[in-house]
């Protein structure tokens, strides 16, 4: 179940490089990658 999170992470901050070329996105991805680690973080 860790190596499943761990590979969603990685994919989302992936993406979050591979669109960093626009803010909007960018801020986007960020706030799904930290309501996915707030959540990682609720369920441990």
């Amino acid at each position: 179940m860790f190596s499943y999170s761990f590979a969603k992470i990685y994919a989302s901050l992936y993406d979050l490089v591979l669109t960093s070329s626009n803010l909007h996105t960018l801020q986007r991805s960020f706030n799904s990658f930290s309501g996915l680690a707030t959540c990682q973080y609720s369920l441990t």
